[in-house]
């Protein structure tokens, strides 16, 4: 049976208020129009900032895991505030920056690795570095610890639900029985590292505060630039949402 939206999960009384209570939390919104061109329409200032902040190269956050036939190429961690890890087996992780220039279409390192884009799209890409080889990539699986990243509008990729989070802990729900706004905060617990796997995990946690002190406590799957996985931490069976960032979305 599909899992359930985390429309169902978060609350049930969200069918039965009217159209006219949904329009109280509208009146909260500042009225400034943004830039539909990124997402910001109708949010406030510092929403907008921080949407705006990344919106050049917001699809390049997240793990890139190597998918050409030479397996000891390294993967690559592009982390939000310009950080960049080279994850190659038999090595040491090494950290350096990386820079996007979407002018030129060149993805550059300060770890000696640089690549003039020739195919991208939101879960994988191919680049050529100076040497003339072809690399290619494909997105991994990578949950970030920035809250910034949650700015913004995301779409169910399997459910008719919308998820918008705002600078200032507001969570607007949206399908089209309508819409209400909850607070919301989020938790980072710890990260762990697998050698086996080689993967790097930050356990990350979203509470939705529906009053009274009754929470939906929401596990972070997975966080990047393109993609929001959450699961129901409430329920014993497997209860997993896909969001893309609205973006993204034709």
């Amino acid at each position: 049976m599909r899992a359930k939206t985390l429309w169902t999960l978060v609350t049930t009384f969200f069918m039965a208020m009217s159209l006219a209570s949904c329009g109280g939390d509208d009146d909260d919104t500042p009225n400034d129009p943004g830039n539909p061109s990124t997402g910001t329409e109708g949010l406030d200032k510092e929403s907008q900032e921080i949407i705006e902040k990344y919106a050049d190269y917001r699809l390049w956050i997240g793990r890139w895991n190597y998918t050409g036939p030479n397996t000891y190429r390294p993967d690559w961690l592009f982390f939000p505030d310009g950080t960049v890890m080279r994850d190659e087996v038999g090595s040491s992780d090494t950290f350096g920056s990386w820079q996007y220039n979407k002018e030129s279409n060149m993805l550059t390192t300060t770890l000696n690795w640089t690549w003039e884009i020739t195919i991208q799209t939101p879960t994988a890409w191919t680049g050529i570095t100076p040497g003339g080889n072809t690399f290619s990539y494909a997105r991994g699986w990578w949950s970030d610890p920035n809250d910034e990243l949650l700015i913004g509008t995301w779409i169910g990729e399997e459910n008719n639900v919308s998820l918008t989070f705002t600078a200032d802990g507001r969570c607007i729900i949206e399908d089209e029985s309508g819409k209400e706004t909850l607070d919301y905060s989020t938790t980072t617990e710890h990260s762990v590292y697998w050698t086996g796997y080689r993967e790097y995990a930050v356990m990350r946690d979203i509470f939705l505060d529906k009053g009274e002190d009754t929470y939906d406590h929401l596990d972070i799957d997975q966080l990047d630039g393109y993609r929001l996985v959450v699961e129901d931490a409430s329920y014993h069976e497997e209860l997993v949402d896909t969001y893309i960032y609205s973006t993204f979305v034709e």
